[in-house]
């Protein structure tokens, strides 16, 4: 809602006051001849216009007739001779004295009304509503209906616009066809505006067009009503209220405003062209209109949102060179480097993000086109650079509120140049300073990464650990909880381990990382030679995994079996890789190997002597072939018992 054009009357413009000589003069019978002559001589120099001289008359009769039956109108009189002097104080000291010391003046209503115009327009506003609220119980309705105007005109300046919206509406009640009536039904639309009740804007809106047809706010009502219409997204009937006021009011001031949000409108229906036309118009037709600038970046705007990049940027440069000055400069750079970024032009989008951010370093926009700037030279792999970027970016506005994003690149940049404890620390200020942003469970994720790789493992254990408890959602936090197992596995810590382990399979149940967990909560029992429960958990890890993982976990069983000494239940599992997971040949001169000395611990000389040579025969560059060769060698003749 553009505010800049609301129309409202302007204090002191309405003749509310019947001020003349033919009014004066009925008041006063009693005084002497002497005394009438000063007073009306006063008054004929103030029906004259002659304000300064008349007021100094009107203080010789107060000074010479002290106890006038005038004195009481002719201080009021003073008072508005200031007033219309542009003398606001002194006017006020007048009427107040009126108001203090002849409280049965017949200008005690105008006074009360003059004082709080003086307060009004001192905008001294809690003031002015106390003088105005002194008059809506005048007898005078027209004064009373011009109190309640002005009493809904303080409380809008107030922002109270609810309290402006009934002092309004007492008007069109008191006073439906008084000269405030039409500008009241028109500032009940512009209420509602502000409290954001649009439809009832709307209404508001038209009941002034139709019922208060007042020629200078008819034009501006049908532009209010396309406001009100656009901000209810009723784009069609906005764009019919706009094109109204274009047919019916062509020589209004505020055409090049109903063509701009036109256009505008037309914008948000995805109507280009049309938006086009009516922003162009204002160039052609009103160059020097205040919407110029406005229209020439909307140009390029709309190029920009129909894919014309190269449209758009012959738009941005004409702002830029016509309208240096414009609110817009800082949006017309940026977004002609990011025109140019989308055409892959990144020479030049460089070069208009650089100029944004050196000549305009306090715009919100220069971090922005840092960001730009440092993504280019990651992007290009020159973390160095990249790096000494993101950091200018966080140097220009340490509050931006897109600076998680700038602090989480710097994180990547340095891990890049393998400056890990740089990266942890602009991580740690992501997680610091913006704890809500997209960007902080990557953020902590990455703190324990980086950690891990400095084989920190207790504290990359933590730091994982916070990723699941903060954000239990997240994609990461599976592979965290994963993790966190791992390294404490790193750690020998095999308890926490399992635990993380455990809470995986029970918390991500349908995660793949659910079979490598399953495996590892054995390895942790096997590393402790808890090997019965090491039995226990490869077998449930069973029908978790498959391939290789498969074959591996069967030889881990047979390894525990055999730590246990069951030589027999071993042979069993080893047997099993060699048989079931012949495609994974390593692992199966392994398990063969280890078959062999099951054998030799159950004394089955033969057996053992014939397995190695299947090893040897099966798999000759194996590097457990020469180690089946030697125990061959060492068995030599025994034979079974």
């Amino acid at each position: 809602m553009n505010d800049r054009l609301r129309k409202a009357l302007s204090i002191g413009v309405l003749a509310v006051l019947l001020t003349s000589a033919v009014a004066i003069v009925a008041a006063g019978a009693d005084d002497t001849a002497d005394a009438k002559e000063q007073y009306y001589f006063a008054v004929g120099l103030y029906d004259k216009e002659l304000y300064e001289e008349a007021a100094k008359q009107f203080s010789n009769y107060i000074a010479t007739f002290p106890k006038g039956d005038r004195k009481g109108d002719a201080v009021f009189l003073i008072g508005e001779c200031n007033n219309k002097l542009n003398r606001g104080e002194a006017a006020s000291q007048a009427y107040a004295r009126v108001i203090a010391e002849f409280p049965n003046s017949q200008y005690l209503m105008q006074a009360h009304y003059r004082l709080g115009e003086g307060y009004f327009k001192a905008k001294q506003y809690e003031k002015a509503l106390s003088e105005f609220s002194s008059v809506l119980s005048a007898g005078d309705k027209e004064l009373a209906s011009l109190a309640a105007y002005y009493a809904g005109e303080s409380y809008f300046q107030l922002q109270q616009y609810a309290e402006a919206i009934k002092s309004y509406s007492r008007v069109l009640k008191e006073a439906p066809q008084g000269q405030t009536s039409g500008f009241a039904a028109y500032s009940i639309g512009f209420c509602y505006m502000k409290l954001k009740d649009y439809q009832r804007a709307v209404t508001a809106y038209q009941t002034a067009l139709e019922q208060y047809r007042n020629p200078r706010l008819a034009a501006e009502l049908q532009f209010r009503l396309g406001e009100a219409y656009y901000s209810l997204k009723d784009y069609s009937k906005a764009v019919e209220a706009y094109g109204k006021l274009l047919t019916n009011y062509p020589q209004s001031e505020f055409v090049d405003d109903a063509l701009f949000s036109r256009g505008w409108t037309y914008y948000e229906q995805n109507k280009f062209v049309q938006a086009y036309d009516d922003v162009n118009t204002i160039l052609q037709d009103f160059p020097n209109s205040e919407w110029a600038d406005d229209a020439v970046y909307y140009i390029g705007w709309i190029y920009h949102k129909d894919s014309k990049l190269m449209e758009a940027v012959t738009a941005y440069d004409k702002l830029l060179k016509q309208y240096p000055s414009s609110i817009f400069t800082h949006d017309a750079l940026y977004n002609k480097g990011w025109c140019y970024n989308q055409l892959g032009k990144y020479d030049q989008a460089m070069e208009a993000y650089a100029k944004l951010a050196d000549n305009y370093p306090k715009s919100a926009l220069a971090v922005e086109a840092l960001h730009q700037m440092g993504e280019y030279c990651f992007n290009l792999k020159n973390y160095a650079k990249a790096l000494e970027i993101y950091r200018r970016a966080i140097s220009i506005d340490k509050d931006n509120a897109r600076n998680d994003i700038i602090y989480y690149k710097i994180g990547l940049a340095a891990y890049e140049l393998t400056d890990y404890n740089g990266a942890i620390a602009a991580y740690r200020e992501v997680l610091s300073r913006y704890p809500s942003s997209k960007w902080a469970c990557d953020a902590q994720y990455q703190v324990a990464n980086l950690l891990s790789k400095q084989t920190k493992y207790t504290e990359a254990v933590v730091e994982f650990r916070k990723v699941v408890e903060l954000y239990p959602k997240s994609e990461l936090a599976p592979f965290a909880l994963y993790y966190a197992g791992y390294f404490s596995m790193k750690a020998s810590d095999w308890n926490s381990a399992i635990e993380a382990f455990n809470r995986l399979l029970k918390d991500y149940s349908q995660h793949g990382l659910m079979r490598e967990a399953a495996a590892s909560i054995g390895d942790c029992y096997y590393q402790q030679k808890k090997y019965s429960d090491a039995v226990t958990a490869y077998r449930k890890s069973l029908s978790l995994i498959a391939g290789e993982a498969l074959a591996d976990t069967q030889e881990k069983i047979g390894d525990s079996l055999a730590a246990q000494n069951l030589y027999e239940d071993a042979l069993t599992e080893y047997l099993k890789v060699v048989i079931l997971y012949k495609s994974f040949e390593r692992r199966v001169a392994r398990s063969q190997y280890k078959a062999g000395q099951c054998y030799e611990q159950l004394g089955k000389w033969f057996k053992a002597k014939r397995t190695y040579q299947e090893l040897i025969d099966e798999h000759p560059k194996d590097e457990w072939t020469d180690k089946a060769r030697e125990r061959i060698k060492a068995i030599g003749d025994q034979s079974d018992e």
